[in-house]
């Protein structure tokens, strides 16, 4: 039933795409770009399609050769820069490849499963997400699936024999050697921590049934503590662990969380994108959203925003009546320019960056409010 439900959501969707164009593609903005000069706090990878760009002084100079091809599907879907920017792990198809900041491919890493889900792994496929640098850009670790079996029925689809080995990949003697094999099934996330010699492994703990995590020493395999999330005196402390997050974490905030870019459409605030800043509030620009042939479904002029990192630029993706436009916004003089290509940065944000976070499965980082909140808020203003 239910596939024949996501089929059905799959062809209308597809209907409603070839009879009104892509989402989106009926939203617009009314902008003025000026022009500025502006550059991340630090060195970082950007990509332009499938090409892959080095900015060692933070700027980005729209003139420059790329330094690498990606040549499969999806292009920099699934990255993992290093703590120092000078490094950085791409998933193409069913491997992983370390590239320099120079465009050297300096090993490989494969097979990794298709997915993260249990049905898409197999016993000595390399896990796709979650890689962790160690904080000083040395190495990185990854994990293996040992054992992998789909128990029907059971919590997660799940077995107990599940094991999944932790393996450790050296910068400098490009060496992949097993670090440890925790008693439990890692689901998604792990850690190291800040001394390097334990790591947080999460696991599902069956008989209270949510989510945990286990630090284990890397030299023993002794467990040091377990850390549940929503007990106060269980949370991991962020002096404890180095983490590394998703960007998409942070969703429409900076890094230090202490500003939010949003789109906003309502019955209150003009329609446009607003800074928000404890409870502060300032247009950039105005638009309007798009809408299809579906009543009550319309689709921002906002397809994806990044901040780089220093938390001044935001980088926004906007549709303007089907165009797709790249702006540069100075957050900080309320002002915005237009770029010549589409860039996406590619970044190592941690803990360092955001001490404030909170932890189910994975770690995330403890956004004041979600963006969701701050759009009902500001929509409903008059």
């Amino acid at each position: 039933m239910n596939y024949k439900y996501n089929l059905f959501i799959v062809i209308l969707i597809s209907m409603i795409n070839i009879n009104c164009g892509m989402f989106g593609s009926n939203s617009s903005v009314n902008i003025n770009p000026t022009t500025f000069d502006f550059a991340s706090s630090r060195s970082f990878f950007y990509h332009v399609d499938n090409r892959l760009f080095y900015s060692e002084n933070g700027k980005v100079d729209e003139d420059a050769e790329c330094i690498w091809r990606y040549t499969g599907e999806a292009a920099f879907e699934e990255t993992f820069v290093s703590p120092d920017s000078k490094y950085i792990i791409v998933r193409q198809d069913s491997v992983l490849l370390i590239i320099s900041n120079q465009g050297e491919e300096m090993g490989i890493i494969g097979p990794v499963s298709r997915t993260e889900l249990v049905e898409d792994r197999k016993a000595g496929q390399y896990r796709r997400g979650g890689i962790q640098w160690s904080p000083n850009s040395d190495y990185f670790i990854i994990t293996r699936d040992e054992i992998i079996e789909l128990v029907e029925g059971s919590s997660y689809e799940h077995s107990n024999k599940n094991r999944t080995a932790i393996f450790k990949y050296c910068i400098q003697d490009r060496i992949l050697s097993q670090l440890l094999l925790p008693p439990n099934e890692i689901w998604h996330s792990y850690y190291l921590s800040r001394d390097e010699e334990s790591i947080f492994c999460e696991y599902y703990d069956r008989e209270v049934e949510e989510f945990r995590y286990k630090r284990i020493r890397i030299d023993n395999g002794e467990v040091m503590g377990i850390y549940i999330g929503d007990v106060q005196s269980k949370l991991i402390d962020s002096n404890d662990i180095y983490v590394q997050y998703k960007i998409k974490d942070f969703v429409c905030y900076n890094y230090d969380l202490s500003l939010a870019v949003v789109d906003v459409c309502g019955s209150g605030l003009e329609c446009g994108l607003y800074l928000y800043n404890n409870n502060r509030v300032k247009m950039i620009f105005s638009g309007s959203f798009g809408t299809t042939v579906l009543k009550g479904m319309w689709f921002s002029f906002l397809e994806a925003g990044y901040f780089l990192p220093g938390n001044r630029y935001y980088i926004a993706h906007v549709d303007n009546r089907g165009k797709k436009i790249c702006l540069v916004v100075d957050t900080k003089e309320n002002k915005y320019m237009e770029l010549k290509e589409l860039i996406v940065p590619l970044l190592c944000i941690t803990n360092d960056d955001c001490p404030t976070f909170w932890h189910t499965s994975r770690i995330v980082p403890k956004k004041p409010r979600a963006k969701t909140s701050i759009q009902i808020e500001l929509e409903s203003e008059r």
